[in-house]
């Protein structure tokens, strides 16, 4: 069976270049990562994700997952390569380690992965011992290291403020060689048990305080789509059609709905885990990819958009509701010329633009630290002020004394709010971080840090105005040719 749960596709980062890009979209919020259910989600001229994201009222380019060979959705892919990956500079994992760093509005990371180790390597000849070995192996790695919780935990020590949400697999559908019900239901009741497993690792790893997050999608297409009631002894002939469905099939039934209306939701413990009919572990074919590739295991476009819809409904909607820090900037200008300083500072007082995805309220002094490095000490944030909309904020930081590097934190003690009293990030005091320069967690941050260089001078930010205004004059011109 190992065989059949790898992707069979040619030069699949060829094909990759094909995924849309706008140069010029919004803010990305969303990574998307994994193997191929992922690849197929963000996949095409109209990608599902850009579809799903549209259908929620939201901007169709508010994710990302990379161009062609530098994609992190990669067909046919295992936890194995990802988590040996980090550190070599061209895996999977640096990739996303390397967008993480370079757009600090991703604060959402979506992953799908497992498929191809637990589902690829499981017999059904196999004890519980063997299986739980190989769960285990998915999550901890053989090695115990080079599992999920390597790629989490990645992940987390380069922005303490993302989210992770692993959105799960459906059940597969028929495969030819998977000819009987009986045959299907036995790999995807190991199907739920790697989901049951996964929610286990994320409960203990992940949740104190709450960094991972499950969306559980195991019987979501019967519950979006129908499906033809109680479970047959044989496949029914409707899911081997020669050709894709013009219309639904009249096997349409209502399906079974959770407690909370949702299927499979972590607000009733998952239960039930199959948001369908649990006893019937199939997808009805109007949800699978036609052709079907490396049998029913993967799709229709249709169904990627149910299961986005549903990943976005459970979680990530409530999270892009929280206020963002979308740019950290040094704005410091030169005295004499009035624009931004690049370079070495001399200047006793600097200054940060600093713009949140939305207004804002509870900015201070209190919210922002200053991170020194070599021989700088004493900086410190000497005054914060709204300078547009409350979306955008000055912070002027005094440089102390000594000569070293500068930057800026934002320090998330939940006193940011947006309008409607929704904490910067998120219920957490971690989740609204962010910085410029540097960090004292060693986190990624936005820019350089700013090297202080007393040798360079410079006037104290209060009397910029005023030289400014003598520069705009031509009299900062005059005074200059007098001292030559």
């Amino acid at each position: 069976m190992q065989s059949r749960w790898y992707v069979k596709m040619v030069c699949v980062a060829v094909v990759g270049l094909l995924t849309t890009f706008n140069a010029e979209a919004g803010p990305r919020r969303i990574l998307v990562m994994g193997d191929s259910w992922p690849f197929f989600m963000i996949f095409g001229v109209e990608p599902p994700f850009s579809d799903a994201l549209a259908n929620k009222g939201l901007d169709e380019d508010l994710w990302w997952s990379g161009i062609g060979v530098d994609n992190v959705a990669v067909g046919g892919s295992e936890i194995e390569e990802w988590a040996y990956s980090t550190g070599l500079g061209t895996g999977k994992l640096d990739k996303v380690v390397e967008y993480l760093t370079e757009i600090p509005t991703l604060d959402v990371v979506m992953v799908t992965l497992g498929g191809n180790d637990f589902m690829g390597r499981w017999e059904p000849s196999f004890t519980p011992e063997q299986e739980e070995q190989i769960w285990y192996e998915a999550c901890y790695g053989v090695d115990g290291e080079h599992g999920l919780k390597l790629i989490f935990d990645t992940i987390l020590a380069v922005r303490p403020d993302v989210k992770i949400i692993f959105s799960s697999y459906d059940y597969i559908g028929w495969c030819e060689d998977l000819p009987t019900m009986d045959e299907v239901q036995l790999y995807n009741g190991a199907n739920e048990r790697f989901t049951e497993g996964i929610i286990s690792f994320i409960d203990v790893e992940y949740k104190d305080p709450p960094r991972a997050f499950v969306c559980n999608n195991l019987g979501l297409m019967q519950h979006v789509f129908g499906y033809p009631g109680a479970n047959p002894e044989s496949i029914p002939s409707v899911f081997w059609p020669t050709g894709p469905p013009e219309a639904p099939h009249a096997f349409r039934f209502g399906p079974g709905d959770s407690p909370a209306g949702k299927p499979g939701s972590e607000a009733d413990g998952f239960l039930p885990l199959a948001g369908g009919d649990p006893d019937f572990r199939i997808s009805p074919y109007v949800a699978q990819m036609w052709p079907p590739i490396d049998g029913w295991k993967h799709l229709s476009p249709a169904g990627y958009i149910a299961l986005i819809e549903n990943v976005l409904d459970q979680y990530v909607l409530g999270w892009l509701e929280f206020p963002k820090v979308y740019a950290i900037e040094h704005v410091t200008p030169n005295p004499l010329t009035g624009q931004p300083m690049t370079g070495p500072v001399g200047l006793q007082q600097i200054s940060f633009e600093v713009t949140f995805s939305e207004p804002v309220s509870g900015v201070d002094e209190a919210d922002f630290a200053v991170v020194m490095g070599g021989g700088l000490a004493g900086a410190f944030v000497e005054s914060v002020d709204e300078s547009k909309d409350a979306t955008t904020w000055s912070v002027v930081v005094d440089t102390g004394s000594g000569e070293g590097t500068l930057g800026l934190e934002i320090v998330d003690n939940n006193s940011i709010q947006d309008g409607l009293g929704n904490p910067l990030g998120g219920p957490s005091t971690q989740d609204g971080y962010a910085a410029y320069g540097a960090s004292s967690g060693g986190w990624a941050a936005m820019g350089s840090a700013i090297e202080i260089d007393r040798s360079v001078g410079g006037l104290p930010v209060s009397v910029w105005p005023v030289a400014l205004a003598l520069l705009a004059a031509g009299v900062g011109g005059s005074r200059k040719r007098r001292k030559r």
